[in-house]
């Protein structure tokens, strides 16, 4: 597999705007930044490796899947580190990525599952953990 990019310099506000609207579960305000001027904020990768792709599965955004696929998320991303240890520099940048919200439900969905995005977790494998 090809290995991640990395995530490079302050996010957009759509960025924040769809990787917040995945996690939530907010398919359509998820779908709106995808048809906005801003729909390539959907390639964007976050620190270890973290996709919209990935994002939406968490967040069980699956009205979004379709769109986010069709937009040219990144679909061979994996997570470098998990995201059960997290370090302090993972944690500032995702505080960068996410908006309070986001970080919630990222937050939720770790404490809620085990297995929780091992290293090496692609979307597809965390989908059926």
């Amino acid at each position: 597999m090809a290995a991640s990019p990395a995530l490079q310099g302050t996010p957009s506000p759509s960025t924040r705007a769809l990787f917040t609207a995945l996690l939530t579960g907010a398919a359509r305000a998820a779908l709106a930044v995808l048809e906005g001027p801003e729909a390539g904020s959907v390639q964007h990768v976050g620190p270890v490796g973290f996709s919209t792709l990935h994002a939406a599965v968490i967040g069980r955004c699956r009205k979004a899947l379709p769109a986010l696929v069709a937009a040219g998320a990144p679909l061979d991303c994996t997570l470098r580190d998990g995201m059960q240890g997290i370090s302090r520099a993972t944690k500032v940048a995702l505080q960068q990525l996410l908006s309070p919200e986001g970080l919630a439900a990222l937050e939720a969905a770790r404490r809620g599952c085990a297995g929780f995005a091992c290293s090496g977790s692609t979307p597809l494998g965390l989908a059926v953990a």
